[in-house]
């Protein structure tokens, strides 16, 4: 009974390896993939570029695959799938916390070739991330650029609230919580429970 369960131990152990090795590979082929998609870029060979890059973004996490992407794209005039790669890079980059990788990304993204609310979304991400950076009056202009495009979109108002809050302006983030309560409950007791 012992060296069976020794056996099934050792199995398990060797399977978890596998898997480590598994993974650890998968990323530096990844990684490889990267930086040849990066040589195609710089080389001017935007659709091997592309190609490349699809391949990275659809199998692997990578904001860096989705921003080369993104720009290859635009380097072709193909500024729909542009701006949607960057935008997705920049939020994929602040949802890893590279608050400066995110707003590089975003910033790159041509504004005139997005509707209203991709536009209204772009300003909330890079508002979110000169927050994050402690940048917060260029986090207020984003803020209020994204509810200028969208006056229903309570996230913008929630994140002015915010920095109003942190900036000391109590009056003015009671009066964003006054107009989210109108368009999203939840974020207007998230609010709340911080300017309180």
């Amino acid at each position: 009974m012992g060296t069976i369960i020794l056996l099934v131990a050792i199995f398990i152990v060797v399977i978890i390896l596998n898997n480590k090795n598994k993974k650890k590979i998968e990323k530096q082929l990844a990684d490889e993939s990267l930086d040849l998609a990066k040589a195609y870029f710089e080389a001017g060979r935007y659709e091997e570029a592309i190609k490349e890059l699809k391949s990275i973004v659809k199998k692997h996490d990578s904001p860096d695959a989705q921003y080369y992407l993104g720009l290859a794209y635009y380097e072709l005039g193909l500024y729909e799938e542009g701006s949607k790669e960057l935008l997705e890079a920049g939020i994929a980059y602040e949802n890893k916390g590279l608050a400066d990788k995110a707003v590089s990304a975003l910033t790159e993204i041509k504004i005139d070739k997005l509707s209203s609310n991709e536009e209204s979304l772009l300003h909330y991400h890079l508002g979110v991330n000169y927050h994050n950076l402690g940048e917060l009056e260029k986090a207020k202009t984003e803020y209020e650029k994204a509810i200028q495009k969208n006056p229903k979109f309570a996230e913008g108002y929630y994140g002015l609230g915010l920095v109003y809050h942190k900036l000391g302006k109590e009056q003015l983030a009671w009066e964003q919580l006054k107009v989210i309560k109108d368009l999203d409950m939840e974020l207007a007791k998230k609010l709340f429970r911080t300017i309180e």
